[in-house]
């Protein structure tokens, strides 16, 4: 039981000092001796008056002499937590917190405690007692609070100070999380209000756009369902795929999540973008239905900034030269409501005469109907 108790204050950060396995043990095992002991039931203590609304309060030990005074304020205020343990309420005063088992018993009780209050004063708290709905910045603060283990700001503290406690604590955090846990931010500099502005706006047209895109795609979904319901097989398990249909496409929304603030968010793992049909993916994603997933196959080239310009097997176009003349020689015979013509190969009757083709000389012939 030790350990599990142990691990939980490490990981509710109850607002006091850090404590080591040393202290710890010293707390739950030095009989009469209650100041280690007092230094982690304080903080508890002062949290759970703040997020449960309690009156009574514990204060830290400063000397051995202040034991039984310690105790009295525990036992009140457990009391005030209406504690159902006969072990810490019932028994005369100085045997309640003598034992190892009781003190294991009560800081088990008092993290359960405030771990249930944190709970419900984010959840029930002045702003959800008014009636009112929490922004989603307020959401975001409540959100980030509880995962970083932190205490409830109190309500004068401003922006800065809060920030201020929030990036200490995840500074922190990741000192004691393993290297490359974050990644390095996409963003390096930083950008002016007007800036922001632009990237909105540019957000903004960004969503409106993959707006259309997601219902043309959920439009097609909900075809594609439809047609199956079409047959007799289908038909008769109607009920059974509304049952699966249904929800999973009501969690499908056309609405984008990404706003701006994911700029700040985005780690340089984006540059590395592993594409859906490679290898290396899809023997992650092989299932019953498709069971053919393909082996490495060799590189078959075609990148532009590989190749090389083709040697020349043909000459160059160049434009066709005038010849500079008429081919043959003679002059062409005239006729009486037309000129011969002079071609290749081409031969015209025109007006009841038979022209002729290369070469001089006059009416070669002349057809008469």
């Amino acid at each position: 039981m030790e350990d599990p108790i142990f691990h939980d204050l490490q990981s509710i950060c109850h607002g006091g000092e850090d404590v080591t396995r040393e202290s710890f043990q010293q707390a739950i095992t030095l009989g009469t001796d209650f100041l280690e002991l007092s230094k982690i039931i304080a903080p508890l203590c002062q949290q759970l008056r703040l997020f449960a609304d309690l009156q009574q309060d514990v204060m830290e030990m400063r000397s051995p002499a202040d034991a039984s005074a310690f105790i009295m304020d525990v036992s009140s205020f457990l009391e005030e937590l209406e504690c159902p343990y006969r072990q810490l309420m019932a028994v005369p005063l100085p045997e309640r917190l003598a034992s190892t088992a009781n003190r294991l018993l009560l800081l088990d009780f008092l993290i359960g405690e405030l771990q249930a209050a944190r709970l419900n004063y984010f959840n029930n708290g002045p702003e959800s007692k008014k009636g009112q709905a929490l922004s989603p910045s307020t959401e975001n603060l409540k959100k980030i609070v509880i995962a970083l283990n932190l205490s409830a700001p109190p309500p004068d503290i401003d922006a800065a100070r809060l920030f201020a406690r929030l990036e200490g604590k995840l500074k922190e955090t990741l000192e004691t999380a393993p290297p490359g846990t974050l990644g390095k931010p996409l963003l390096t500099s930083a950008l002016s209000p007007e800036q922001w502005k632009e990237v909105e706006k540019i957000n903004d047209s960004m969503c409106a756009e993959y707006r259309l895109r997601r219902e043309m795609l959920l439009k097609r979904f909900d075809v594609t369902v439809q047609s199956f319901s079409w047959s007799d097989k289908a038909k008769a398990k109607k009920a059974e795929l509304e049952k699966v249909y249904v929800p999973l496409r009501k969690a499908m929304s056309v609405e984008s999540r990404v706003t701006a603030a994911d700029i700040l968010a985005a780690r340089d793992d984006l540059l590395r973008v592993e594409k859906t049909s490679s290898h290396s993916v899809r023997k992650y994603t092989q299932c019953s239905i498709n069971r053919l997933v393909m082996g490495e196959v060799p590189d078959r080239g075609g990148r532009t900034n590989e190749t090389s310009v083709p040697a020349r097997d043909m000459p160059g176009f160049r434009p066709r030269e005038d010849a500079g003349g008429s081919r043959g020689g003679g002059h062409r015979g005239g006729g009486r409501r037309g000129d011969v013509m002079s071609g290749r190969g081409q031969q015209r009757v025109q007006h009841g005469h038979f022209r002729g083709g290369r070469g001089g000389g006059g009416d070669r012939a002349r057809w008469n109907p």
